[in-house]
């Protein structure tokens, strides 16, 4: 008689054990999940600025190389003026030697 109760008592203790460990898994689930979607928002966000910061640096890059290609272009045309400048320094030079010769000739 007495086991019968007891049975029952233990199969109810075992019943309650149950649904307890079957809340505390369902509970850590829950919260396993929330933790797994912060993890991947804070991802997100660090990638999201990650590739901003790319993007900044791509279009620093972008600039300089513009500058850079204006610098060259500005001292490719002095230095042509330079070389066009000196041109014609020598032929004035050669025009005083001939004209020099000349006089010489003529002297």
């Amino acid at each position: 008689m007495l086991k019968g109760i007891s049975d029952t008592n233990t199969e109810e203790q075992i019943l309650r054990s149950i649904d307890v460990l079957k809340e505390v898994v369902l509970s850590s689930r829950t919260d396993t999940k929330q933790r797994f979607e912060r993890v991947e928002a804070d991802i997100t966000a660090f990638r999201s600025d990650v590739n901003q910061r790319f993007e900044g640096v791509e279009s620093d890059i972008q600039d300089i190389r513009k500058e850079l290609s204006e610098f060259r272009t500005d001292v490719n045309q002095r230095f042509e003026r330079v070389e066009a400048d000196f041109k014609e320094v020598r032929n004035d030079i050669k025009e005083i030697k001939e004209s020099l010769r000349e006089m010489n000739r003529r002297g």
